[in-house]
């Protein structure tokens, strides 16, 4: 599978879970404050302190990728899938059920562009085809020709992505297609705010931004690389964005 994909998706997880736990703490911390106004005694302030503490230190303990983490993400989402009933599957479960089959390696890519083929024809599934056979073209270092590279390009402008996930899978296939233009033209009107959940998507809009100006050779990407660095607090996000680079330079499309 290509790079970002695993690696987007479980840290931008680790984001979320730790904006929600961070929101539940303060919420609890306001109670505890108001009981202990009430009361007049704060003895109680110190027992959110450490759960607070502990969720920071197991975040940048845990913050990265795994394989054990994915499939077990991915087995979660198979579960939930397996519990709808039969009379409820639609074309989303379907197209559900052939991404998570083949992130858990239990089909292949041609097995799954097979499947997704078989599927009413609409944005989603559209898109899911299109992204399916470029990640395929990029695994066997296939050319692709003129006409195949403008259908895709049409699907992808197209789509309207439905989460944050979808949307840096749109800017993923216009990166690996070379659309650098519209993909500084989007990152332009991009209005993502600096929050905690956002932070994984904010961090590689960076690394795709450094990518941009590095192939043009301009030199933005030194202004791009300090805000880049401004994440290398967790030295973890070092080996992502290097392991990115190594990547998108050795990419044959």
């Amino acid at each position: 599978m290509y790079y970002f994909d695993k690696d987007f998706y479980l840290i931008n997880l680790n984001f979320k879970n730790l904006n929600l736990k961070l929101i539940k703490n303060i919420f609890i911390f306001i109670i505890l404050i108001l009981i202990s106004i009430f009361f007049k005694s704060y003895i109680f302030l110190p027992l959110i302190l450490i759960p607070i503490a502990l969720d920071l230190i197991l975040f940048l303990i845990n913050l990265g990728i795994s394989d054990d983490l994915y499939k077990k993400v991915m087995k979660k989402k198979s579960e939930r899938l397996n519990k709808i009933k039969d009379s409820e599957k639609n074309d989303n479960y379907y197209l559900n059920e052939i991404i998570i089959k083949y992130e858990l390696k239990q089909i292949s890519i041609n097995k799954a562009i097979a499947e997704l083929n078989k599927l009413n024809e609409c944005e989603e599934v559209s898109f899911a085809k299109v992204k399916f056979k470029i990640i395929n073209a990029y695994e066997h270092n296939l050319e692709l020709n003129n006409k195949e590279k403008d259908h895709y390009i049409k699907i992808i402008t197209d789509y309207t992505p439905n989460s944050q996930i979808n949307s840096f899978e749109k800017y993923r296939m216009f990166m690996l297609l070379g659309e650098y233009e519209t993909l500084l033209s989007m990152f332009e009107k991009d209005k993502t705010k600096s929050s905690i959940s956002n932070l994984g998507f904010i961090f590689y809009k960076y690394i795709i931004l450094y990518l941009i100006y590095d192939k043009y050779n301009d030199t933005k990407k030194d202004l791009i690389y300090q805000k880049i660095k401004n994440f290398f607090f967790i030295s973890k996000f070092k080996i992502y964005f290097d392991n990115a680079v190594s990547t998108y330079n050795s990419s044959g499309l």
